[in-house]
């Protein structure tokens, strides 16, 4: 799967930075804001997913289903966010 918002994140991120280095601070701070708002506002989601977690899953994170899932919707933000943050910024560059 290639979540959307955290594409839109990576565009707006490498559009907004002035520097590879901020593209790539900022690349990770966008992960922590997404685990904040999916605990926030998204928890039928977070929810149903650690029951699935509970249920099925062989090997978890700390023996935790909710460690579980933040660890995967971590890592799915950023490496999907980081790489499109880092083409649009060498973009950015290269036309601006």
């Amino acid at each position: 799967m290639f979540p959307i918002p955290n594409v839109v994140a990576g565009i707006l991120i490498g559009i907004e930075n002035s520097s590879w280095l901020e593209v790539f601070v900022v690349s990770l701070i966008w992960p922590i804001v997404l685990c904040v708002y999916i605990s926030l506002r998204d928890m039928g989601r977070m929810h149903a997913t650690i029951v699935q977690f509970r249920e099925r899953a062989q090997r978890l994170l700390f023996n935790s289903p909710t460690a579980t899932f933040f660890a995967v919707e971590f890592v799915t933000a950023f490496f999907t966010a980081m790489p499109v943050a880092l083409i649009t910024y060498g973009i950015k560059r290269v036309f601006i």
